[in-house]
């Protein structure tokens, strides 16, 4: 005889998030010319930073592309960013 009902399912743990590893103090002291780190597009350089974004160019991209734009500081506190 078969069995009809939920399927017993184990609960995930969730992970506590990581506290971001950069201060105020440091994002307050970045500035153009400061080196930067991307998971996905490694070390770059900070082109223009204002209150609201971060312009920065990398290594690995090529004319067609020679900037991205990051919101400041979220893209710090999300982990996309990090001091270099």
């Amino acid at each position: 005889m078969r069995r009809y009902g939920l399927r017993k399912t184990h609960a995930r743990k969730e992970e506590p998030k990581p506290e971001p590893t950069v201060t105020q103090e440091q994002l307050d002291e970045l500035e153009p010319g400061d080196t930067v780190f991307h998971k996905a597009f490694g070390c770059g350089r900070i082109i223009d930073i204002d209150e609201a974004c971060i312009e920065v160019t990398f290594d690995s991209d090529d004319k067609k592309k020679p900037s991205r734009k990051f919101l400041f500081p979220g893209s710090f506190s999300q982990g996309l960013l990090q001091i270099g």
